[in-house]
């Protein structure tokens, strides 16, 4: 009852219950079985199976090929592991996972939890504590509820669903896709591509040469990208977009929207919201209902289509065509060809071209 057991065994199955005392069992290949109350447990096992089950007292389980498993309470668990399968399931203690190929999976309630893998797939479900993921190869997937979620992975899959909780995912080559309803997320990916979908929290996307898209409702969004394709669609929440080479597509009813761009095309629809486009060589295309657009341009063409809202075009050698009905039009243009680079409609009363155009133009200034 209240002794120590020191259990030592070739080949033979142990089966260990005590309620008190420590319990250190060293096996070589024969299954494991520990039954523990308050005691702490010790175990060491080549290629047998281990399971412990604990209520209160602390465990410690080093295995090489057996497969391992735990169920603890509220004592802290700590598992090492070289290929044999990992099955936790823990109430309120931590949990510390080592593992080289095999197979971790996680339950925890409101402890927190340490996952290091190298190429096997990680599954991870949490309620409340906070969870870190590395990984090199393996597949990772998280579900929580409220607590923190670090990812860190080389070149795995991700996927990542959360509730109330920060997330931030770290990650190479592999594709990452995040749901999340009220927490930041910050995304940081070299090739792969990014999904993120959010409800009300900031979104943070950096990306080297793979394809993002996002969607959000009410919470800003801020994406900086290389070469990559870039796609954003939101309800109410100001959009930051700023990319090197890739095309861009912004969708977004009634918040700021600023794109920058050096040389891929840029698509902007806005029903309400201010829009402002600096671009270098891509083409331009706005499309706004109510909200004033500014658009700074070098040399790509510029199409502007608007109704209400006043438009600013500054372009420098590329044509440039504005559809307005009723808001003010400025356009500054300095090496435009011909008259029909510059196509203003439907009314000239609501065209404001200044002098510096015409004369480009070869036009002659009549005064009145």
């Amino acid at each position: 009852m209240g002794a120590p057991v020191s259990v030592t065994c070739l080949s033979a199955p142990v089966s260990v219950t005590c309620l008190s005392a420590p319990v250190s069992v060293t096996c070589l290949s024969a299954p494991v079985s520990v039954t523990c109350l308050s005691a702490p447990v010790s175990v060491t096992c080549l290629s047998a199976p281990v399971s412990v089950t604990c209520l209160s007292a602390p465990v410690s389980v080093t295995c090489l090929s057996a497969p391992v498993s735990v169920t603890c309470l509220s004592a802290p668990v700590s598992v090492t592991c070289l290929s044999a399968p990992v099955s936790v399931t823990c109430l309120s203690a931590p949990v510390s996972v080592t593992c080289l190929s095999a197979l971790v999976s996680v339950t925890c309630l409101s402890a927190p939890v340490s996952v290091t893998r190298l190429s096997a797939p990680v599954s991870v479900t949490r309620l409340s504590a906070p969870v870190s993921v590395t990984c090199f190869s393996a597949p990772v997937s998280v579900t929580c509820l409220s607590a923190p979620v670090s990812v860190t992975c080389l070149s795995a899959p991700v996927s990542v669903t959360c509730f109330s909780a920060p997330v931030s995912v770290t990650c190479l080559s592999a594709p990452v896709s995040v749901t999340c309803l009220s927490a930041p997320v910050s995304v940081t990916c070299f090739s792969a591509p990014v999904s993120v979908t959010r409800l009300s929290a900031p979104v943070s996307v950096t990306c080297l040469s793979a394809p993002v898209s996002v969607t959000c409702f009410s919470a800003p969004v801020s994406v900086t990208c290389l070469s990559a394709l870039v796609s954003v669609t939101c309800l109410s929440a100001p959009v930051s977009v700023t990319c090197l080479s890739a095309p861009v597509s912004v969708k977004c009813l009634s918040a700021p929207v600023s794109v920058t761009c050096l040389s891929a095309p840029v698509s902007v629809t806005c029903f309400s919201a201010p829009v402002s486009v600096t671009c270098l060589s891509a083409p331009v295309s706005v499309t706004c209902l109510s909200a004033p657009v500014s658009v700074t341009c070098l040399s790509a063409p510029v199409s502007v289509t608007c109704f209400s809202a006043p438009v600013s075009v500054t372009c420098f050698s590329a044509p440039v065509s504005v559809t307005r009905l009723s808001a003010p039009v400025s356009v500054t243009c300095l090496s435009a060809p011909s008259l029909s680079d510059v196509s203003l409609s439907p009314s000239v009363s609501d065209v404001i071209i200044s002098l510096e155009v015409l004369a480009s133009l070869g036009m002659d200034i009549q005064p009145g």
